[in-house]
């Protein structure tokens, strides 16, 4: 910057502006902010005070500067927009949503393995067990809560000619609606029932006697 007569003015970093003081040539705090970071300067000002921003730089190795400050910067940025939680507020979220992610794979896996088992070994019994403890599992994981994508699904028969509560496979299913299949099954088995009740009442009528 020029000034009066054509000397040359240097401006002010955005500390020394801060304190009101002349910037010297060899300010440690100019090159990480400069004038147009006054912001910034502030936030971590307010976090870490001056002393500490200074003994930082003068503590790192020159080739790591930089990336100290930058991380002082974002911490500081962090705890403004959350003044709780700070930057362990976006860890903290970022591993809840991993632990999500992970328990939907799991649900998944799981979920795949018992239809394949469903198809070989023709055990209804054996994989509704095995269905319901990793559902008791999955719920035991979350503090007793159960998680929003994940719910208990209607038991469906395997094939439409069963009928009755115990010839169904009873499933995990992802996601608010049902599926359509599920939908059909639970369809067949209230056609089934309906039908089952008509023969019991069928049985009860009186048998006509032969003249």
């Amino acid at each position: 910057m020029t000034g009066p007569g054509g000397t040359n003015v240097s401006q002010a970093c955005a500390a020394c502006k801060h304190q009101r003081r002349k910037c010297a040539p060899d300010c440690a705090l100019a090159p990480y902010f400069p004038p147009h970071r006054q912001t910034e300067f502030l936030n971590v000002h307010r976090l870490f005070g001056v002393r500490n921003i200074v003994n930082t730089v003068k503590n790192v190795d020159p080739n790591h500067r930089e990336i100290a400050v930058g991380s002082m910067i974002q911490e500081a940025n962090l705890r403004v927009s959350d003044p709780v939680g700070g930057s362990c507020g976006i860890v903290k979220n970022l591993h809840d949503m991993c632990n999500q992610m992970k328990a939907e794979l799991d649900l998944v896996l799981q979920q795949v393995a018992v239809f394949r088992a469903a198809q070989t070994e023709g055990e209804n019994g054996e994989v509704q067990s095995n269905v319901r403890s990793f559902y008791d599992d999955i719920v035991a994981r979350n503090n007793g809560n159960v998680p929003s994508h994940c719910h208990p699904v209607h038991k469906a028969s395997k094939k439409a000619s069963t009928s009755g509560k115990d010839g169904g496979v009873e499933a995990l299913q992802i996601g608010p609606y049902k599926t359509s299949g599920a939908r059909k099954m639970s369809n067949i088995e209230k056609n089934d029932e309906s039908s089952g009740e008509m023969k019991e009442n069928d049985l009860d009528k009186p048998v006509p006697e032969k003249m």
